[in-house]
């Protein structure tokens, strides 16, 4: 019983200490110094569910690994995120509109919208771009950010 009570301890330390390096290192080089992405999420397993601390890697991943500001997500997997048909862009003549996730950078994602005719062609251009603050993406948008950035890097 003592034996379980030390671990518990020393484990609940090892997690205090961890969390006392991020505000000082930032949640990036806290990965790193401890081994990788998986040992720190053996370690705090739920340090991620929170939105704020996925926007925190998010944006330290960016400045550690783009020297412009902004990681586009063609580079890293020879295509967009896409967040599926638009329905507000509906125009009733068999054409759809398609969203994607462009690129991630300065703390927001640029999001472009693409016509298709009804035999599924997409017309060349975008018809729409906007940017989206982290903040305000919705979970399983930023969810999708996240894992391709912590899949790629980490």
């Amino acid at each position: 019983m003592k034996r379980l009570i030390k671990k518990i301890l020393k484990e609940e330390s090892l997690k205090q200490t961890i969390m006392d390096y991020i505000p000082e290192l930032g949640v990036l080089e806290t990965i790193k110094m401890i081994g990788g992405f998986d040992i720190f999420n053996e370690i705090l397993p739920n340090y991620f569910d929170s939105n704020e601390h996925k926007i925190d890697l998010i944006n330290e991943l960016v400045i550690d690994n783009d020297p412009d500001g902004h990681i586009h997500f063609y580079e890293l997997m020879n295509l967009e995120i896409s967040l599926g048909q638009v329905d507000s862009y509906e125009n009733g003549d068999g054409h759809t509109f398609e969203q994607y996730i462009l690129s991630v950078g300065d703390g927001s994602v640029l999001i472009s919208v693409y016509e298709y005719d009804e035999y599924d062609n997409m017309y060349g251009d975008s018809v729409d771009n906007y940017r989206v603050s982290l903040k305000k993406l919705p979970n399983n948008e930023l969810n999708k950010v996240f894992k391709v950035l912590v899949d790629y890097y980490l």
